[in-house]
């Protein structure tokens, strides 16, 4: 046992450290069922770490001998500066230690388990790295349990990745404290009704869908002037915003699709996923009137959110800052219950948003938006659409950009890494940018050359070396203005770097590959640069002929359940089949 004397704020209290395997595992008599399974979590985690399962049983504030407690107590919640838990801010953490207890709780429903995951990772060592790849160190059961006051509220209460690498296992999810979009939701693990969505983006479509509206109401819709075609009203486009009876009709299914579930936290009424907006007399005098497009849409979205607020004032109405109307309003307020989702597609991938230069555009309209909305929401695009392989060095740009979004008000940040079978798992080094998007999103403060150190050495083990080098080259060369639809490295990859870089990165996976643990995991690491390279029409090294090479491609894609290639299946070398076909002929040393 070792005595501690922690100086708090409003004093010091003595706690005392004790071996692990005299504590016990105490849950509040009222815990939800996440408390419960943060208990647990505690429980396994531990046992793996110790081969030492320590009881669980119901807390109550006579109980002696060290303990943790899970759960907000009323010891725990005093000893820390609050009332109540209620009064903690979205998925709050605190780890307080008490006398010879350690209080684990959190903001409901999640921040309990946050508060678990906190201390197993922080001083047990635990890294929950990937779907597959958990480590677990190994401790005695004599190890002491450390002394803890901390208390922390994440800045973006809404944090997600889109990419397939995350699988469908809700409890890595909670892992990597994730609680938005694009998850499985159980109520283990706090669930996620209260941020979930009932109408998720590009809404106008599944609100008044063309098919059903259209023959009878073509005035509802766009009318269009474009080039080689009749100017009239088009399906396949945006609404007519000056359309009263459309706006009638927008509200009422609104409301008729939130009573079929009005448990959600929001609701997106949002534009098309395209830039045809209507070019009608009537809209493009109201956007004169009013100041902007962006004006015209936020009036639009404020009336269907005035009749949200009336029968679901719970409910928050999401709608896009996208586009056409990414720029900041002249007049038209968005109300109290609109949070507006800023939409970063046309970024400069390799740039920070606040570096003038290709990005400025986009940093004077986020900060625009600002004095605008009370709260805003980030979708921000971190992969490559048209080549999820394709390499793309934005490692250095992602904290910069989440401190950025943070500091503009941010409550929510959607990371788009890629969906399906090849979004996510195709992308360059996938696992490595969601682990790391995950601990900017819970913390912009962090060190991103910490954490990536901290991931490579245990995932990648004999290859952490290449991969850092091929990290820093790669990063140190790209300074361009390529986005997240540039289809080709050849502004600011050469030759013979990427030459270089493939080589011994297939070498490398050569000399593993018959490791049980990190064969595959470094031949994944090599896609990027070996397809870059063959599409240079490279020839390969030691023994491979170019077909033989991209025919073994091929088969590696698959073996890593790889079946799709880009955002789109129309797209040029969508599946690995399609990519071998549309490969150059290769060069001639």
């Amino acid at each position: 046992m070792r005595l501690f004397l922690l100086f708090l704020l409003w004093g010091s209290v003595l706690v005392y450290s004790f071996p692990l395997e005299e504590y016990r595992i105490a849950v509040i008599p009222e815990a939800t069922l996440a408390e419960q399974t943060a208990a647990e979590e505690l429980q396994s985690y531990l046992a793996q770490c110790s081969g030492v399962t320590l009881p669980i049983l119901s807390y109550a504030e006579g109980l002696a001998g060290p303990l943790f407690v899970v759960g907000g107590s009323e010891e725990g919640l005093e000893a820390s500066g609050h009332s109540a838990v209620e009064e903690l801010k979205p998925d709050q953490i605190v780890l307080w230690s008490v006398g010879d207890r350690l209080h684990l709780f959190g903001a409901r429903p999640r921040g309990t388990l946050y508060a678990v995951y906190e201390f197993l990772e922080e001083s047990v060592g635990i890294l929950w790295l990937s779907a597959e790849v958990t480590v677990v160190p190994r401790l005695s059961p004599s190890w002491e349990v450390p002394a803890w006051n901390t208390q922390y509220a994440p800045p973006l209460y809404v944090r997600s990745v889109q990419t397939a690498v995350n699988g469908n296992d809700p409890a890595f999810f909670s892992h990597l404290r994730h609680n938005g979009f694009f998850q499985p939701a159980d109520d283990r693990y706090g669930g996620f009704r209260d941020l979930s969505f009932r109408l998720f983006v590009h809404t106008f479509e599944q609100l008044l869908p063309p098919k059903k509206y259209f023959s009878q109401h073509p005035e509802w819709y766009a009318y269009r002037r474009e080039p080689f075609q009749k100017a009239g009203r088009k399906a396949n486009a945006q609404l007519c915003l000056t359309n009263g009876a459309m706006r009638q009709e927008l509200v009422k299914n609104t409301l008729a699709s939130l009573r079929e579930d009005s448990q959600v936290g929001f609701i997106s009424i949002s534009q098309n996923d395209n830039v045809r907006f209507c070019q009608c007399p009537k809209c493009e005098a109201r956007m004169e009137e009013l100041g902007s497009i962006t004006d015209l849409y936020l009036e639009l979205v404020n009336q269907v959110a005035e009749a949200v607020a009336l029968e679901f004032p719970k409910v928050m109405v999401e709608t896009l800052a996208y586009r056409f109307t990414r720029h900041p309003p002249k007049s038209v307020r968005p109300r109290e219950n609109v949070v507006i989702r800023m939409c970063t597609i046309e970024a400069a991938s390799f740039q920070n948003l606040t570096t003038p230069g290709p990005n400025s555009q986009l940093y004077e309209d986020m900060t625009g938006w600002a004095p605008w909305t009370r709260q805003m929401m980030v979708w921000d695009y971190t992969t490559v659409f048209r080549k999820y392989w394709q390499p793309h060095p934005n490692w250095e740009t992602l904290g910069p950009n989440l401190r950025f979004f943070r500091d503009c008000g941010a409550i929510s940040v959607f990371e788009q890494n890629g969906s399906g079978p090849g979004g996510g798992k195709a992308a360059d080094l996938p696992e490595l940018r969601n682990w790391l998007l995950s601990k900017l999103m819970w913390n912009p403060d962090r060190d991103t050359w910490s954490l990536i150190e901290t991931f490579i050495r245990p995932y990648y083990g004999p290859g952490a070396d290449f991969i850092r080098k091929y990290l820093r080259t790669t990063i140190g060369l790209a300074k361009g203005s390529d986005n997240c639809y540039t289809t080709t490295t050849l502004g600011w990859l050469p030759d013979s770097v990427l030459r270089e870089l493939w080589w011994e990165g297939e070498s490398l996976y050569q000399d593993f590959k018959e490791d049980a643990t990190y064969a595959s995991r470094l031949m994944a690491a090599v896609l990027p640069l070996a397809m870059s390279a063959m599409e240079r029409g490279f020839l390969p090294p030691s023994s491979w002929t170019f077909a033989e090479y991209a025919d073994e491609l091929v088969r590696r894609l698959y073996a890593l359940g790889i079946s799709s290639l880009t955002e789109h299946a129309s797209a040029p070398g969508h599946t690995p089949e399609l990519w071998r076909k549309v490969l150059p002929l290769p060069k001639v040393p």
